[in-house]
């Protein structure tokens, strides 16, 4: 249930797309969104507008989940007039995993369940990093906070695999399936102040049923060629 904290933010239709347009107020921005037997949304999201490169983060999450949810609700319609019908509403939810917000760096991760029919729903990881440092405002990706044309994959690799070798829940790692991570497989991180955390969906390290993994590394674990000065930047 949203408190009082909570900005809600209004999705209208137009033109056959949905709009999102956040509230300028409050510590959370939430939106709903229930179309009955049909569809059910919903999303929070801390409310990051406090610096440049927070709202930069709030406006291309909240553009993520507007495009998700018009996409699953024009599926949900397309399936509810068809001969079967919806054994269910289809869903969206958005939650917030983490953030860190500086006037030069802000970090934004979402976890988002989504049920479009099937056995069970997908659960996936977004993250949104933007930062001004070194250059302009912009998107980061994770080779962004390390050395150009360093091998930070392999520093990463080894810290990351240091940490779940000995999990049994990261089944295809413990099967040898997995033996190295290349640059797009560490593309959803999140920024600490101490250090970056990878996140890693259900089927990345084993099976649905493993779940999803998220393993923090620290500062001195993210290696030598770690541009550890970006999380000393305010």
């Amino acid at each position: 249930m949203f408190v009082s904290l909570v900005s809600f933010v209004l999705l209208t239709q137009v033109n056959g797309q949905y709009d999102v347009v956040p509230a300028p107020t409050g510590k959370t921005e939430g939106w709903r969104l229930s179309i009955p037997k049909v569809f059910d949304g919903k999303a929070t999201l801390p409310n990051l507008r406090s610096t440049t490169p927070g709202t930069a983060a709030n406006d291309a999450a909240w553009k993520n989940i507007r495009t998700n949810a018009a996409q699953v609700v024009k599926i949900a319609k397309e399936e509810a007039k068809s001969e079967f019908g919806l054994r269910s509403p289809y869903t969206v939810q958005v939650d917030t995993i983490a953030s860190y917000n500086t006037p030069r760096l802000a970090s934004l991760v979402t976890g988002n369940y989504q049920y479009t029919g099937g056995a069970h729903g997908n659960y996936f990881f977004r993250a949104y990093n933007y930062g001004a440092i070194e250059g302009p405002l912009r998107p980061l990706k994770t080779s962004d906070f390390f050395a150009k044309g360093s091998k930070w994959t392999q520093d990463v690799t080894f810290a990351i695999f240091a940490k779940i070798r000995s999990n049994p829940a990261a089944s295809w790692v413990q099967q040898g399936d997995i033996r190295e991570f290349n640059e797009q497989d560490l593309q959803t991180v999140g920024v600490h102040a101490d250090g970056l955390t990878f996140y890693f969906d259900p089927y990345a390290l084993g099976s649905w049923a493993d779940g999803p993994f998220k393993i923090k590394l620290s500062i001195e674990e993210l290696g030598p060629n770690f541009k550890k000065g970006w999380l000393l930047q305010r």
